[in-house]
Formats: C-alpha cells, structure tokens, sequence
C-alpha cells in the first residue's frame, strides 16, 4: 500500500510539471502578442496581420461612403473600427486615438479592427 501511495503521489508531480511546462510555454490560450503597427502597413501587408492582436494609431473619422468609424493616418489611408460603442467613437471623433483588437479583412468590410480598447492620445 505504500509504494502505490508513493507512485502515486510521483505520478501526480510528474503530471503536475508537464501540464505547468505546457501551459507556459504555449502561452495557455490566455495572452496574445499585441503588435504595434502603422495604418500604412496594416493596408499594405494584410495578410501578416490577420487575427492577430493590433494596436495602431491615427485620427479617428467617420466615413460617410461606409456610415463606419475609421482610424486613419498621415497619408489618408484608413482601417474600419468594428464591435466598440460608437457613442464612444463619436466623442472621440476627429482626434487622434490609439486603437487596440483583432485584425482581419475580408471581400465585403475590407481592412478592419475588432476593437478592444479605443483611447485618446492627447
């Protein structure tokens, strides 16, 4: 009986250190790397960034011909703002934010962020 318990109780550690390895090497599922990128990049290498973690900057606008938020840079180049309180969005209107969420595109919306986190810069 005291050998099983020690077996046992060795097997349980031994079970314990690897889940413990796994989880943090592999991030557990919980954490995403959040990339700092330019407008200018997100529109010219899509693909690089597609439902990964962003975070970027620019002036915050409304785009009539899309009746959407956008954040847009220096050089007029823009990126939808989908899934945020557009109350929020509207207050912050015109000024330049920091935009943080998910990235992705496709045939109908084009260059968007799912948006986690939309924060004014000044």
């Amino acid at each position: 009986m005291g050998r099983f318990f020690m077996y046992a109780t060795i097997g349980a550690l031994a079970f314990f250190v690897l889940s413990a390895t796994f989880v943090i090497e592999s991030g557990g599922g919980f954490t995403a790397a959040v990339s700092q990128v330019s407008v200018h990049n997100l529109r010219t290498s899509p693909q690089s960034f597609r439902d990964r973690q962003v975070t970027t900057q620019g002036t915050l606008r409304f785009a009539k011909e899309t009746a959407r938020f956008e954040i847009v840079d220096e050089e007029n180049q823009a990126v939808l703002i989908l899934k945020y309180d557009s109350d929020r969005l509207r207050e912050l209107q015109n000024r330049k934010v920091s935009v943080a969420g998910r990235f992705g595109f496709d045939a109908e919306l084009g260059i968007y962020i799912e948006a986690d986190i939309v924060s004014p810069l000044d």
